[in-house]
């Protein structure tokens, strides 16, 4: 049933005032209390002042046995009916309490006179008898203890029907109760409507995500790839998707796609077991292709990997890059973590830009090669346009380029402003300038040959450790020459650093050592980093017991040997 038809069955079960038993059943996820108790809380709103509404809501998860489920019920009235008059005689001991329900009304029935100098089930039997005449939903039946038995449920559910005016709701998961057999023995007796909620793709994804922005709509797209209509699943991976969106903030429009989609599928896959790829599966294709197996190996029957390569390879997903990673921990984990999808974001990012710019600057150069119009300007004007964006990610083939042209038109003044430019873009990148790597026989401008090798053997000189550390314990990024600054110091430099330093800068240069931790696919230099700050804790921490403290709360670094006193 569509949840549309299960809204309206709901709502026709709580209109009508005859004590009737509903069962509500679907998948795990769907949205079965959701829906019941959004129609609870719109009868609510529209019942008249002088009408009563007495409700108990009442999950069965752990329940034990039939006495625990009748008290619970009764604690779980909500107080709607709390002006009720008491007896005479029978204010002192709260009565009104007692006619209410709730666990006041349970505390209020045990302090009475009467009754607390009693034991056994004296109070549970004065509670029960206040159940009747109510609403009643008893969600999770199917996660109830194993001593509490279908039968039993189903018996105290006729009852309240039968003899004490009750509309009951069951809610369960379909073709998960243990005990289907005493409930489909009898559920003819007991149950009067039942509903299997089985809302299609579109609808789920509508209930658990209602916005209407750019990311949602993306988000909704893929999950109808997927099939994907587990309401919780669904608002989990919005969540994590809304909150690694606000991380790639200002990158590359197609950094946030791929990880929503990604975010999808890892979010299918590890929330819902069985019905797509392993994460590990998934983790194994940064190496190989999905869909390569089908041509490698044709004779074999298909194989679930294979289905698996399938089912990827519809969706759009082709292999598993650093990014991917990054997401796969934050599914795991559930949150983001911020320092890996960051790192990884703004390396393609790079990449991404480094395309982009090169499309541009082709297409510029289309002006050139594909015409003999006399549009001079024009092609200059599209090709400064299209590398002056681009100055941070352009090559340096592609920088001689243009400087090449615009000396051969004659304007020195602009070739020599891209130099400029383009050394001031790249002023603490010492591998922009770099030309050692160039096939022999390419000819430079001279200008630019000469301010490339400048800068390289400005950069060369060893950056300081304090401004290397401050530079990678900052958010904006960092250059391989800042990790060589802290790869070219000895751990007896970072030593003395660390313990000469105060202040906001100490925690800061530790964290940024520490922080390659955070990268899954961290190189030789990145490890190298982190167990050289290591060793310097250790050796920090092995100086006093108040030290050994603080390097293994505040960076988590064991030691092995208890520090002098």
């Amino acid at each position: 049933m569509s949840i549309h038809q299960s809204k309206q069955a709901i709502h026709d079960f709580l209109a009508s005032d005859e004590p009737e038993v509903l069962a509500l059943t679907g998948d795990w996820g769907v949205g079965k209390t959701f829906l019941w108790t959004q129609a609870v809380l719109r009868l609510k709103t529209q019942v008249s002042a002088d009408k009563k509404f007495r409700y108990a809501y009442v999950s069965l998860f752990g329940v034990k046995d039939l006495e625990s489920l009748k008290l619970a019920i009764f604690e779980n009235i909500d107080d709607a009916t709390l002006g009720e008059t008491s007896p005479e005689g029978a204010s002192g001991w709260g009565f009104r309490k007692l006619i209410g329900g709730g666990r006041k009304a349970t505390k209020a029935v045990s302090q009475a006179p009467i009754v607390k100098n009693y034991t056994g089930s004296l109070v549970q039997d004065i509670a029960f008898s206040r159940v009747r005449n109510l609403v009643i939903c008893i969600d999770d039946f199917e996660r109830r203890s194993p001593s509490l038995l279908t039968r039993e449920v189903l018996g105290l559910v006729s009852y309240l029907k039968e003899h004490r005016g009750c509309k009951i709701a069951l809610i369960f998961n379909h073709g998960e109760l243990d005990g289907q057999d005493d409930y489909d023995l009898y559920k003819e007796k007991v149950v009067d409507r039942e509903i299997r909620l089985d809302p299609k793709p579109e609808e789920a994804i509508e209930v658990a995500i209602p916005r209407s922005d750019e990311l949602a709509a993306d988000l909704k797209t893929h999950a109808t790839k997927l099939g994907l209509r587990n309401i919780r699943v669904l608002r989990k991976i919005d969540k994590l998707a809304v909150a690694t969106a606000a991380i790639l903030s200002g990158l590359h429009p197609t950094i946030r796609k791929q990880a929503v989609a990604s975010l999808v599928l890892m979010g299918w896959c590890h929330y819902c077991p069985g019905k797509g790829p392993t994460l590990a599966f998934l983790k194994e294709l940064t190496n190989r292709f999905a869909g390569w197996s089908k041509y490698l190996d044709d004779k074999s029957e298909d194989t679930q990997e294979r289905q698996w390569e399938e089912l990827l390879g519809e969706y759009g997903y082709q292999h598993t890059d650093a990014l991917d990673l990054a997401l796969m921990t934050t599914i795991e984990r559930g949150y983001p973590d911020v320092e890996a999808i960051r790192n990884a974001a703004n390396e393609l990012d790079a990449q991404l830009k480094i395309h982009d710019g090169s499309e541009r600057l082709t297409a510029a150069w289309h002006l050139f090669k594909h015409g003999f119009d006399d549009n001079q300007e024009e092609i200059l004007a599209a090709l400064l346009s299209a590398i002056q964006d681009h100055l941070k990610w352009s090559s340096v083939g592609e920088i001689n380029s243009v400087v090449s042209l615009l000396r051969d038109f004659s304007r020195d003044d602009l070739a020599d402003k891209l130099i400029d430019d383009f050394v001031a873009a790249n002023s603490d990148r010492r591998e922009r300038f770099d030309l050692s790597q160039r096939f022999p026989g390419d000819l430079y401008d001279s200008v630019l040959e000469g301010r490339l090798n400048a800068e390289h053997a400005r950069l060369s000189k060893p950056k300081p450790l304090a401004d290397a550390l401050n530079t990678l314990g900052s958010n904006d990024g960092w250059s391989k020459s800042d990790e060589e600054a802290v790869l070219a110091a000895s751990e007896d430099d970072l030593y003395d650093l660390v313990t000469k330093t105060h202040g906001a800068d100490l925690p800061r240069y530790i964290r940024a050592c520490l922080s390659f931790r955070r990268i899954s696919n961290a190189d030789e230099g990145q490890r190298k980093i982190i167990e050289k700050m290591e060793n310097v804790l250790r050796r920090v921490g092995a100086s006093s017991r108040l030290n050994r403290l603080r390097v293994e709360r505040l960076y988590g670094v064991k030691l092995a040997t208890e520090p002098k006193l």
